[in-house]
Order: C-alpha cells, then sequence, then structure tokens
C-alpha cells in the first residue's frame, strides 16, 4: 500500500457495490485517503486462520500517526461505523456464518520491523466486542508506532517460531485483549487433528 493511502479496501468480486459505496460514504471525508480494489477468487490456505478474507481493511501508519491525532481523531468514529457494517453484511451473507475465526473480515497493518500483522476477527462478535477489539486495535498500533520496539506488539512478536513476516492476532473475547497466534503452534494443532482422524479410521 502506498505510503500517502490512510486506508485502503481489498475486497472478493460479488460483494454488493452499495456495501462498498456505503464504506467509502462514512470514511471519505476531507483530509482522509482512501481506496478500494477488488480482487478475483483466491485458493483457500490450509490453516483456517491464514485464510485470506472476504474484506481486508488495510490501515496505514500514517493513519495512525497523523490521522488520528488529536485532530482527526473524530475520524475513528466514522471508521469503526463503517468496519461494523461491513462486518455485519459480510458475516449475514456469509453460509458459514458463526466461524471462530472470521473468513469474512480482518485488518491488516505493517509493522515497524517490516513484518505484515493480520488481526483476525471472530463471527461471534456482538456489536459491543467488536468495537472493543477495534479501540484496542487502534491503542496497540499507535503504541507501536510510537514506542517501538518496547510496545506490546513488538515484544509478542518477538516469541513467535519461527520467526515469520506475517504474523497474527486474533481477539480473546473472554479476557477482552487480541492475543498472538503461533503458527507452530497452530500448525502442530492442524496436523495432531488430522492424525487422530486418519488413526481413528484405520
Amino acid at each position: 500500500m502506498s505510503s500517502d493511502i490512510h486506508v485502503a479496501l481489498s475486497y472478493q468480486d460479488g460483494l454488493p457495490p452499495e456495501l462498498i459505496e456505503e464504506f467509502f460514504e462514512l470514511v471519505s471525508v476531507e483530509g482522509a485517503k482512501v481506496v478500494s480494489k477488488a480482487r478475483g477468487p483466491e485458493f483457500f490456505a490450509a490453516l483456517e486462520w491464514a485464510v485470506p478474507t472476504v474484506v481486508i481493511a488495510y490501515l496505514s501508519k500514517p493513519y495512525f500517526e497523523a490521522f488520528l491525532s488529536e485532530a482527526g481523531r473524530d475520524h475513528y468514529q466514522l471508521l469503526k461505523s463503517a468496519i461494523s457494517k461491513v462486518f455485519s453484511r459480510t458475516k449475514l451473507a456469509s453460509q458459514d456464518s458463526k466461524q471462530d475465526r472470521s473468513q469474512n473480515f480482518s485488518i491488516v497493518v505493517k509493522l515497524e520491523g517490516g513484518e505484515t500483522l493480520k488481526f483476525v476477527f471472530s463471527d461471534f462478535f456482538d456489536e459491543n466486542e467488536l468495537t472493543t477489539a477495534l479501540d484496542q486495535t487502534k491503542t496497540l498500533m499507535q503504541e507501536h508506532y510510537r514506542n517501538s520496539p518496547d510496545d506490546v506488539i513488538s515484544k509478542a512478536v518477538g516469541t513467535v517460531s519461527p520467526p515469520s513476516r506475517s504474523v497474527y492476532m486474533e481477539f480473546d473475547i473472554d479476557e477482552s485483549k487480541w492475543t498472538l497466534i503461533d503458527p507452530m503452534s497452530e500448525a502442530r494443532k492442524v496436523y495432531d487433528a488430522q492424525s487422530k482422524h486418519k488413526n481413528s479410521r484405520l
């Protein structure tokens, strides 16, 4: 994503055009640089949490640094409203609604260390949980860009085994906070589940 863009929306072909238009109407206020791009069908990854989501909102460093300053802080309320509408509509339209990890919506950001961080949402979210998750996303990313590498996200990413250029966090509803997903741990869970299923059929 270009360094001068604040918000970019990537979505799979076939979404109702009015949904994208509504997002733009809410977010595209004066001073906000917002773009969107449709994409064709994609192959799904083996691990559910790594699956490309139907809608991906890319939020840039300039957005967190400048646009969420004192002068621009009210824009995040507009962004949350726009995201809430997209999240609700894509979840309702999905035949596989109520997945533990959503295949409908995610937020992607670029970290100071060069890694790509994907915030993985849940289709179990209600409106209050979604709002809480989005508020914490803003807080974590503002802290990251101000204090890296001494912030929560940088320290969490440093624990991933092995180090990866793509990292994932999911929102723990019970704890009401974002937690890191360890790719190796997730891969082992999938492998163990497949092995158990295979052995049970022997």
